[in-house]
């Protein structure tokens, strides 16, 4: 014995603001696709309510029987599509405009990645990945790592900071002055450039710097675009003056210089 059953699919593009009515008779119908989703569904004289993409009404057991459906657009231009019929057959396919699909969780959840997915985050969201996964950000995205095991990149520069930080934390943590990368430049009764102003794009690290001052008139300094930046006083008294990891922001010429042949400079710089 088979059963009796009919199916059929509109098409309808729907003006903004508009509506519009299908003459057609069956026991169910759903909305297949939808260019948006402020819309509503009349059937026959009932009132109107919401039926996003996929939601069916009626079914092959409990039968809804009608004449008239309604499609009010309360939105821009709508195109949305209408599978109806009688009878036991279903259209279970749905897509999604743009091909995107938003998922709202209420609480943890665990999502598996077989391969590469794009995946957007409109706002702050927890992430954790139990297996090793490769992350693409195409835009600027602030990203806040906790209970860090292993970073990686494909230049290894994470690595190498991770790997720096661990073999110098000791030494760092008791004090000294790191001089890798560091150069060294001396001024007696000179001035020594160690970075144009143009030259200067990143910064310049001033590692370790040791002058001897003896007045405002015989001293040695580095000067940030012909400023000291130790204390000249014009008070007589041979002292030294020492600095530690000065950074010296981008765009300012550096130098060191001596004033007076017996007081020298000297310092360790790193030109970022």
């Amino acid at each position: 014995m088979s059963a009796s059953f009919n199916y059929n699919t509109i098409t309808r593009p729907i003006s903004a603001g508009g509506s519009e009515n299908f003459d057609i008779t069956g026991t169910y119908v759903q909305v297949m696709e939808a260019s948006h989703s402020n819309f509503k569904v009349r059937i026959d004289n009932g009132a109107e309510n919401f039926y996003g993409v996929g939601i069916m009404i009626g079914d092959a057991v409990q039968l809804l029987p009608f004449k008239t459906i309604t499609i009010v657009n309360y939105g821009a231009e709508l195109t949305i599509t209408i599978g109806h019929g009688s009878g036991p057959l279903r259209d279970g396919r749905v897509s999604f405009p743009g091909g995107n699909l938003a998922v709202v969780f209420d609480g943890p959840q665990l999502i598996n990645f077989d391969g590469s997915q794009l995946v957007k985050f409109d706002g702050t969201q927890n992430v954790k990945f139990t297996t090793p996964q490769s992350v693409k950000f195409t835009t600027a995205q602030e990203v806040t790592f906790s209970n860090i095991a292993r970073l990686e990149d494909s230049f290894n520069k994470l690595t190498e900071i991770v790997s720096l930080l661990a073999t110098q934390s000791n030494n760092l943590s008791k004090g000294f002055v790191d001089l890798s990368g560091a150069t060294f430049a001396s001024a007696k009764n000179s001035t020594v450039t160690l970075a144009t102003a143009a030259a200067n794009t990143s910064g310049v690290m001033i590692h370790l710097f040791s002058g001897e001052h003896y007045t405002e008139a015989a001293y040695g300094s580095i000067f940030v675009d012909s400023e000291p930046i130790t204390n000249i006083s014009s008070s007589s008294g041979a002292n030294t003056q020492q600095l530690e990891n000065v950074f010296i922001p981008a765009g300012k010429k550096v130098e060191l210089k001596s004033i007076a042949t017996g007081r020298k400079a000297t310092c360790w710089y790193e030109v970022l």
